[in-house]
């Protein structure tokens, strides 16, 4: 199974993607490489999609091998924000959790 994040090259990947090897990535194609990604690394469907249509510039429903290079930076950079904003929530949620419990223990000695 590829996935975004693969160390291999954008052209060996683009290449195991390519079911009916003719050179080029149909839509379908490339979405059946989202549907085998874990839900929650899939990209946001709309934000895909609009990657997609940036991509084809000539609207042709198929991506070459440099265009594929061009989505699977976009890609990761989407990702990395995603990972990003995750772990900001997260620290948010541990800081209120400590608050908390610093509270509860606060409560307890007075």
């Amino acid at each position: 199974m590829w996935r975004a994040h693969d160390s291999r090259l954008p052209g060996e990947a683009f290449h195991k993607l390519d079911l009916d090897g003719d050179g080029v990535l149909s839509h379908k194609e490339l979405m059946g490489a989202i549907d085998e990604l874990a839900v929650e690394k899939r990209p946001d469907a709309k934000a895909f999609q609009e990657l997609l249509d940036k991509i084809d510039v000539d609207a042709d429903g198929q991506i070459s091998v440099a265009d594929f290079r061009k989505l699977m930076k976009d890609m990761r950079e989407m990702s990395d924000a995603d990972d990003d904003e995750a772990d900001a929530a997260f620290e948010a949620r541990l800081a209120r959790a400590k608050e908390a419990a610093r509270a509860k223990e606060a409560a307890k000695t007075s």
